[in-house]
């Protein structure tokens, strides 16, 4: 008689959600009988939890979602101008398997892995609405997806870059080769059809999820040329049917902003689906400083022959009473995006909750990302119906101080 059922979290849940293990015993009447909870992953045990069966049903319940997301990984993204920009490996990128085992402890003996099972959690977290529903974003899914929420029509320069990711769905190829891939169709100002480009093998890795660059340089640096002549883009992900039959999965549109009066400022966060996106701010920016100061104070005058409050005669100059010898500089900047639709201001609340923000800024030779902190500390979702147009404002800290002269 031991473990009689082990029931474990549904496989892609986040891994930043509650992850509840629950075990059930016949051997319960023992005396200080405890359920002994062990989680595993990539072979080194992380933890060993003994927990007393609950009164009211004498079940063992543990959350194993402090341990497991700890092992999720956040520091893979390199910044580039290629259109793949990375592919997420299921080792804590984007996904992570664990191990359960589960056995008891009673009469002063523990009995270890009388039952266990693997768990896959994803690198996500969960919308306000919909809360565990939405598995069309997790690997596994049969249909191509760009990961975000944003709107599907945006802008974006031909010297800028435009993070999104995406689930291509590798798994449903057929013997003669065919599987999901992306389409590039240019248009001219008034509609008319300019030209098509087709990236099949461009993302070859069997792994379904990548982050990639669907500006106009990400574009170019795949091998279709942006045409002279082109207002706009639709980068669509087209889905195999079968034979050779194909449909539009989903589709992006970037207009090209040639006429632009401001500088750009882009940001690139990591979203609700572990992958970047790309908020673009191209309205009038201001950037700010704060100085802290450190100092000591001295008499303003000087013992001698005489007693003296400065030098020389003609031009005085008197002596310093105040000594500033260490200070620390911090910048900020506020960025203005230019009316963002309904379905952006949706969208943008994951810039606030994102635990990764970086900022690029165009200096002489190209572009330098720094990592900034967003300021604000709460939202106010807008609707257009209630607020009419509204741009939206942000204030980023730049997380790289700089010390002064020290005297």
């Amino acid at each position: 008689m031991a473990i009689t059922s082990l029931v474990n979290p549904t496989n892609y849940i986040s891994a930043h959600d509650d992850l509840w293990h629950i075990a059930d015993s016949d051997n319960t009447a023992y005396v200080d009988f405890k359920y002994v909870f062990d989680i595993y992953c990539e072979n080194v045990q992380l933890i060993r939890a003994k927990v007393y069966p609950n009164p009211s049903n004498l079940k063992g319940y543990f959350n194993a979602s402090n341990i497991v997301s700890n092992t999720m990984k956040f520091d893979w993204l390199s910044f580039t101008n290629n259109f793949l920009v990375h592919t997420l490996n299921d080792s804590g990128q984007i996904t992570q398997d664990y191990t359960i085992q589960v056995g008891e402890e009673y009469n002063g003996t523990t009995f270890i892995n009388l039952d266990s099972g693997i768990v896959t959690v994803s690198n996500q977290i969960e919308n306000l609405l919909s809360r565990f529903t939405d598995n069309s974003t997790r690997p596994g899914s049969t249909a191509p997806k760009f990961l975000t929420n944003r709107d599907r029509v945006n802008k974006t320069a031909s010297d800028e870059m435009f993070y999104i990711g995406v689930i291509l769905p590798r798994g449903n190829e057929d013997p003669e080769g065919s599987t999901n891939f992306i389409r590039i169709r240019q248009y001219k100002s008034d509609n008319t059809f300019l030209s098509s480009g087709v990236l099949t093998n461009y993302i070859s890795s069997n792994t379904d999820i990548h982050q990639i660059n669907i500006s106009p340089s990400g574009i170019i640096n795949a091998g279709i040329s942006i045409n002279t002549n082109t207002e706009y883009y639709d980068v669509e992900l087209m889905q195999w049917q079968g034979g050779s039959t194909y449909s539009i999965s989903d589709t992006m549109r970037l207009y090209l902003d040639c006429k632009r009066k401001y500088d750009t400022f882009n940001i690139h966060f990591m979203n609700n689906y572990g992958v970047f996106d790309t908020a673009r701010f191209n309205l009038a920016s201001r950037l700010s400083m704060d100085v802290e100061r450190k100092s000591f104070e001295q008499p303003d005058y000087r013992l001698g022959n005489t007693v003296s409050y400065y030098t020389g005669t003609t031009l005085r100059q008197y002596h310093e009473t105040k000594i500033n010898f260490g200070s620390k500089y911090q910048w900020t900047y506020k960025l203005t995006m230019d009316f963002p639709t309904d379905i952006d201001y949706e969208w943008l609340d994951e810039l606030l909750m994102s635990p990764q923000v970086w900022l690029q800024i165009k200096v002489a030779g190209g572009f330098e990302f720094y990592p900034v902190g967003i300021k604000a500390t709460n939202y106010e979702y807008s609707k257009h119906i209630n607020n009419r147009l509204r741009a939206f404002e942000i204030e980023v800290d730049m997380n790289q101080k700089r010390n002064g002269f020290r005297r």
